[in-house]
């Protein structure tokens, strides 16, 4: 379920990218610049934000509605979606996911120990009181 939940996040993320956002702006390193102020992500999701970036645009390129030109943008960036995702500048951002993702990870895990901490010293505290 969460999983399923997660892949509809990088969908809608992705809808919304394209609706907000000129197409001549349409690229991956823009739609992962905004996707990292809508969710957090690592590179353990690579390949479901490829997925959903992938079945996105395929759909706008076949949308009897879109413009032409929307239309020709989506197709191209579906024909070279995974090429595009091996790029240099595209696994930078990965790289930096990672490394904010790892900072939040260790944050919590020192906040964790300061309230076990906080936990023994109170009992701690607590124990002299009855004495």
């Amino acid at each position: 379920m969460y999983i399923f939940m997660v892949d509809m996040e990088f969908s809608r993320c992705v809808d919304d990218f394209l609706a907000k956002t000129n197409v001549e702006h349409w690229n991956v390193l823009n739609y992962l610049q905004y996707l990292e102020d809508q969710i957090p992500f690592s590179s353990d999701s690579k390949d479901d934000i490829i997925d959903a970036f992938k079945q996105r645009v395929e759909y706008v390129s076949r949308c009897d509605f879109m413009g032409y030109g929307a239309k020709t943008k989506a197709a191209k960036l579906y024909k070279n979606v995974e090429n595009t995702f091996q790029r240099k500048e595209i696994l930078e951002v990965f790289e930096k996911a990672d490394q904010k993702f790892e900072k939040r990870k260790n944050d919590r895990e020192i906040h964790n120990s300061v309230d076990v901490a906080k936990v023994a010293i109170a009992k701690t505290a607590t124990t002299r009181l009855v004495k």
